[in-house]
């Protein structure tokens, strides 16, 4: 759970267990630690007390299923050696190598999975707002309603606006990058309740100044039948 919780901000959660490729990262996991369960329970049945009186022992049970777990973790995270390589690369050949593969595998498809989501909704809410407007309005919002904001992240914010302010992108684009940082220190469902209507960029209105050009007349030359071209 700790691999993948702190990995994705908006809503970390929704990321780890309401996608198919978390659920199956957890069934994954859960499955081995039932091997080890089934292993233990089967090899060392006698040993480790799960019958008494003829009857299933379930406090037993409960410890050797935590156990089973415990264990299953710390396979899973062994390694029989390292190989480094002549550029200072090491590679763990063991079951770490296999779960860290799994878990970099989970995490890409997670992260376009929740990817296509952020863009719609970024794209959604904040698609041609005034990002001027929209900067002041989101410093009140995220420094408001989030009540134990750490001073670390209150300087990342602001950071990140800077970055924005200097980076050489459109007013188009602007309040789309503000939107991706907006999303990621109120989350997916704090957002979506936002209204964001009065922060529109209004179209650009004519100038005035400049007086409309004249159309132009043409003129319309009738000829003869049988007469030449003028010319």
């Amino acid at each position: 759970m700790s691999e993948i919780l702190p990995r994705y901000r908006d809503d970390p959660w929704r990321a780890a267990f309401q996608n198919p490729h978390g659920i199956s990262y957890w069934l994954i996991n859960g499955l081995i630690s039932h091997i080890v369960f089934f292993i233990a329970a089967t090899v060392f049945w006698e040993e480790l007390g799960l019958m008494h009186g003829g009857e299933l022992a379930h406090g037993e049970v409960l410890k050797v299923s935590l156990c089973a777990g415990v264990g299953a973790m710390a396979f899973l995270r062994s390694k029989l050696f390292k190989i480094t390589l002549k550029n200072g690369e090491e590679y763990s050949v063991g079951p770490d190598h296999i779960i860290n593969a799994l878990l970099a595998s989970t995490n890409d498809s997670i992260d376009r999975f929740c990817g296509e989501k952020r863009t719609f909704q970024v794209k959604q809410k904040f698609s041609g707002l005034d990002y001027h407007k929209l900067k002041a309005h989101a410093q009140t919002v995220i420094f408001g309603g989030r009540q134990t904001l750490p001073e670390k992240e209150r300087e990342a914010f602001a950071r990140a606006l800077s970055d924005i302010d200097s980076d050489n992108v459109s007013e188009e684009e602007k309040p789309l990058q503000l939107g991706y940082i907006i999303l990621d220190y109120l989350g997916r469902d704090f957002v979506a309740k936002l209204e964001l209507d009065g922060f529109r960029r209004k179209p650009p209105q004519p100038d005035d100044s400049v007086p409309p050009r004249p159309a132009e007349k043409k003129e319309l030359t009738i000829r003869k039948l049988g007469q030449p071209p003028p010319g």
